[in-house]
Parts: C-alpha cells; sequence; structure tokens
C-alpha cells in the first residue's frame, strides 16, 4: 500500500471481542507459570495496549520491562531488519520471561528479539502474540500464546497497531484501505461515461452532415 489517503474498512475484532480473548488468555497464561514469577517483555510501539490489559488480568507475580522496535517504517510490509531502539532495563537472567508482540508476520523482528533476550540467559522464554498472520515465514517463531490469526494481504491497524503512526487508539480491529482505490475506480467509470457522450456526439454531426448533403 502505498501513498494516498486512507480509511478504515471492515471491522474484524470488536473491543467485546478482543476483551474476551483476553481473559481466555490470561488463564492459559496463569496454568503455565502457577505461582511463578513472571517478567513481560512488552516489544513496543504495538504491543503497548495488548500488553497493559493483559497484564491487568494476570493474578501472578509480574514484572515488565520493553523493547522498543521498528520494522514497518510507515509502509505496510516490513522494511527488511528491524531496528532496535532501547535495550532491556532490567536483568532477566534466570527469571522466567514472557515476549508480548502485536503481530507476527515474517517472523524476523520477533526471532531478532528472542536472540537478544536469550543472550541474557533467562530460566525460560515463551512468545505470546496478539495477531499471527497466516502465511509462509521467512523464520520460524515459536509462539506458545496467540489472540488472533489474520490473511496474510490484510494490513490491519486498531488496538496498538498502526499505519504511519496513526489508528493505534482504536479500540478494535480493522482492515486499512486506500480512498484512492476507489476514486481510481471512479474516474474510470467517468472517462468512459464522457468517452460514451463524444461517440453519441460524433455520431450525431455524421448523420446530420449526411441529410444536409442528400438535400
Amino acid at each position: 500500500m502505498g501513498k494516498g489517503r486512507t480509511r478504515i474498512g471492515k471491522v474484524l475484532f470488536t473491543k467485546d471481542q478482543i476483551e474476551a480473548r483476553l481473559d481466555e488468555l490470561a488463564r492459559e497464561i496463569q496454568k503455565r507459570y502457577a505461582d511463578r514469577e513472571l517478567t513481560v517483555v512488552a516489544v513496543l510501539k504495538g504491543s503497548l495496549f495488548f500488553t497493559a490489559d493483559l497484564v491487568r488480568r494476570l493474578e501472578i507475580p509480574v514484572r515488565v520491562d520493553i523493547l522498543e522496535v521498528a520494522s514497518y517504517f510507515d509502509g505496510t510490509v516490513p522494511a527488511g531488519d528491524a531496528v532496535l531502539s532501547t535495550y532491556l532495563a532490567s536483568d532477566v537472567r534466570g527469571r522466567h520471561v514472557l515476549v508480548v508482540d502485536d503481530i507476527l508476520d515474517t517472523g524476523a523482528t520477533l526471532a531478532g528479539v528472542l536472540e537478544l533476550v536469550r543472550r541474557e540467559e533467562p530460566e525460560s522464554l515463551a512468545t505470546c502474540v496478539f495477531l499471527r498472520k497466516k502465511r509462509k515465514r521467512k523464520i520460524d517463531v515459536p509462539v506458545e500464546f496467540c489472540g488472533f490469526e489474520v490473511k496474510a494481504r490484510e494490513f490491519v491497524v486498531g488496538y496498538g497497531l498502526d499505519y504511519a503512526q496513526r489508528y493505534r487508539n482504536l479500540p478494535y480491529l480493522a482492515v486499512l484501505e486506500q480512498a484512492r482505490t476507489r476514486v481510481a475506480r471512479d474516474g474510470k467509470k467517468k472517462k468512459g461515461a464522457r468517452t460514451k457522450r463524444t461517440k453519441s456526439r460524433r455520431s450525431t454531426r455524421k448523420r446530420s452532415r449526411s441529410s444536409s448533403r442528400k438535400k
């Protein structure tokens, strides 16, 4: 998706659906970690809302750390290697770590984050993503907890996911569409209508000239 005006398209998951899935995820995570303390590493900025809503549902001891990573750079497809903007502030050595990200697309970003955390020698390391795209990935990244799955061709926004830093604040998840696609189609229709009118005028003129000659 290139430049041009954008608009919100089909809503894939409503606010109520997201909240219900968060309740389920929290139960799954609590069951796995029982009474152990969990260190949640949020991959920003996309997982901001997801992480905040998820950890508030956990009834086990939780520590929270953050990593800021960029991979889309105001586009709709990953722009190559992810850029790590911040590093872990707390020591995760010997701790149970859960990396929380907004979306698993090619797998490159999450794989890089996991490698970084793995160097700190945690006791255990798992991943949780809000969304997983149904596609063949460059890197096979294990995901223990997943909120929803979406089609590979869909670019989605809302609930933390953005396009050029916009739409993160939407309480639901929706497909992003480009308005110029519709405009282009309308333009073709208008152009076609003008062509038909021009042909009709030319035909009328020819008939008029032919009638004049006969007289």
